[in-house]
């Protein structure tokens, strides 16, 4: 059972009962669904050319051999590389959450998902940053969301500002360097159970700034109310052309193969660039 919300949504939801196994089944992590990917081999030579033409020796086109995730086979099995999220403590346990694990209530799980893209690229590539961020702060404070699902937050800034504007929260998100790779961001109210992140495969039709975003999907597991469910949020390729549409459609193809083989309740939320 797939629960799909789109950016930017308000979106209370509820969960139907679900029997689960005691002790409770762990899915292990699988290595990733295959899924055959074609490389255009006209733009690879396009590339080549445009190379070729500013004296670059044709050589450093291997390069980009060297980026995770990356493939130049027309016809190669592409798999997710799994990894573990940065999971933070909430700052402050004032607020109960209504999420936690209590006995007596219905059987019945009640969410309320706060999902958005904040656009937040440094100047000059964006701007009204801040305005925007404490703008959508205020509305979370106001909404309460039980989960707050985030696309864009590239600035590691962003990712403290948040954490101590909504102390409430459990922060979840890939491991960051100068900038927060995927963007994505979770905060939960109730503490998850697991973290995971996974980028998708990057292709010689990239574009640079889709190559920088390593753009993929980050999961959690919760258990709220004896109901265990994994949620997603994802960016998919922005396609400004039919062969980077494609790269997107592998996404979804990619996307939608992983979470088949979830076996319980799944809500997927994010920009989807369709």
């Amino acid at each position: 059972m797939i629960f799909l919300i789109f950016c930017m949504s308000f979106c209370p939801l509820s969960l139907p009962a679900l029997e689960i196994s005691s002790p409770p089944l762990v899915l292990a992590t699988p290595s990733g669904p295959e899924v055959k990917h074609r490389v255009t081999s006209g733009v690879q030579q396009s590339f080549r050319q445009i190379l070729s033409n500013c004296g670059i020796p044709d050589s450093f086109f291997n390069i980009f051999s060297l980026c995770p995730g990356w493939s130049n086979s027309p016809s190669e099995d592409f798999s997710f590389q799994v990894q573990r999220a940065v999971v933070t403590p909430p700052l402050s346990a004032a607020f109960e959450t209504s999420t936690d694990e209590q006995p007596g209530l219905s059987a019945t799980v009640r969410l309320k998902i706060l999902d958005a893209n904040l656009w937040g690229l440094p100047y000059p590539f964006a701007d009204k940053q801040e305005f925007r961020l404490q703008n959508f702060i205020a509305l979370a404070r106001d909404f309460r969301p039980d989960l707050i699902l985030l696309q864009e937050i590239w600035m590691t800034t962003w990712i403290e500002e948040l954490h101590q504007a909504l102390p409430e929260y459990w922060l979840i998100h890939p491991e960051a360097g100068f900038y927060l790779p995927s963007g994505l961001l979770i905060l939960s109210r109730s503490r998850p159970l697991k973290a995971e992140f996974a980028q998708y495969p990057r292709t010689p039709d990239h574009s640079i700034l889709e190559l920088f975003a390593s753009k993929g999907w980050l999961k959690i597991t919760l258990r709220i109310q004896r109901q265990t469910c994994e949620v997603f949020t994802s960016h998919l390729y922005s396609a400004n052309n039919p062969v980077e549409r494609e790269i997107t459609n592998t996404q979804v193809r990619l996307l939608n193969a992983y979470i088949a083989v979830a076996t319980v309740p799944v809500i997927l939320a994010g920009d989807f660039n369709t």
